[in-house]
C-alpha cells in the first residue's frame, strides 16, 4: 500500500465519547449522532477497515475507529453507528475485558464476541496500554504476544493492531509485523506504509470549521507545520505518555 493511499480516506479515531462521564450517554449519543450526519453531509462515504486496507478507498472516504475497548462505545456509539448502518473497527485492550473488575468501564470478551459477530472489526490494542516504544523490548514483546494469545483464547484472530497512545518505533512495527498482523494504527504520526497507519483524533463534539479542518486533505500538513512554528509548551498533548505499568491507575482501576 503506498503513502498516497494511506492518505486520502479519512481514518477517524474516538475513545470515550462520555468524556469519561463529564456527559451523560444519551447526550454523547445525540452528539456523536450529529456528527455522523455532518460529516456524510460534507460528502464524505463511510467504509470499513476491510475496505480500507483492500485499497481502492478516495479522499470522500470515512473509516471510523475506536480505541480501547471501552463500555461507552457499546452504549453511546454503536446505536447510532447502527442505526446509519456505519462500519466500525474497535482496538480492544485485552487484560481490560478479562477482569471482571473493570467491566464498569470496559466491555467484557462476551460482549466483544458478539460485536464481532454482529460485523464489527475487532482488533487489539494491546494488553495495558503501555507506550511500546518506551517500555523494554521484553514488555514490548509481551504487549504484543500475550494479547494475541488472549484474543486467541476468545476465539478471536485480529488482523489489525492499533498502538496504545499512537506511540511506536522500527521496533514496534517488525514485532507487530512478526506476530502476523496485516496492518497498525498510530493516532497522528506516521504514514510512510500499513504499519503506521495515521488516523484523525476526534471527541464527537467538533463542529463547524474545526470539523471541516479535520476532515481536509491538508489535515496533516496544517497540523504538523503549526507544531513546528509553535512552542511545544503551548501545545496541550494529544495523547499523555503513560508509566511503564499504566493499565492499573491510568484507568482509575485497580490491579486487581
Amino acid at each position: 500500500m503506498d503513502r498516497d493511499a494511506l492518505q486520502r480516506p479519512k481514518i477517524l479515531l474516538y475513545h470515550d465519547l462520555t468524556a469519561r462521564d463529564r456527559i451523560t450517554v444519551v447526550q454523547a449519543r445525540q452528539r456523536f449522532g450529529a456528527q455522523l450526519d455532518a460529516i456524510a453531509a460534507a460528502g464524505f462515504a463511510f467504509a470499513s477497515v476491510g475496505d480500507f486496507l483492500g485499497g481502492g478507498l478516495g479522499s470522500r472516504h470515512a473509516v471510523v475507529t475506536f480505541d480501547d475497548g471501552l463500555r461507552s462505545f457499546a452504549e453511546a456509539a454503536m446505536p447510532e453507528l447502527d442505526a446509519r448502518g456505519i462500519p466500525v473497527a474497535i482496538f480492544v485492550l485485552s487484560a481490560f475485558a478479562a477482569r471482571e473488575n473493570a467491566h464498569r468501564l470496559f466491555l467484557g470478551w462476551d460482549e466483544i464476541r458478539a460485536l464481532a459477530d454482529d460485523g464489527v472489526h475487532v482488533g487489539c490494542h494491546g494488553a495495558y496500554h503501555v507506550p511500546l516504544d518506551q517500555v523494554s523490548p521484553g514488555r514490548m514483546q509481551a504487549e504484543i504476544s500475550q494479547s494475541l494469545a488472549a484474543f486467541r483464547r476468545q476465539g478471536l484472530e485480529p488482523t489489525t493492531f492499533a498502538y496504545p497512545f499512537g506511540r511506536y518505533d522500527d521496533g514496534t512495527k517488525q514485532r507487530v509485523r512478526e506476530a502476523g498482523f496485516h496492518a497498525a494504527f498510530t493516532v497522528m504520526k506516521g504514514g510512510a506504509d500499513d504499519f503506521e497507519i495515521r488516523r484523525r483524533l476526534l471527541t464527537g463534539a467538533e463542529t463547524g470549521a474545526r470539523l471541516r479542518l479535520t476532515l481536509s486533505d491538508r489535515f496533516f500538513e496544517t497540523r504538523d507545520a503549526f507544531r513546528r512554528f509553535v512552542p511545544r509548551r503551548f501545545l496541550r498533548q494529544e495523547q499523555p505518555i503513560a508509566e511503564e505499568r499504566w493499565g492499573a491507575g491510568g484507568f482509575g482501576l485497580s490491579d486487581e
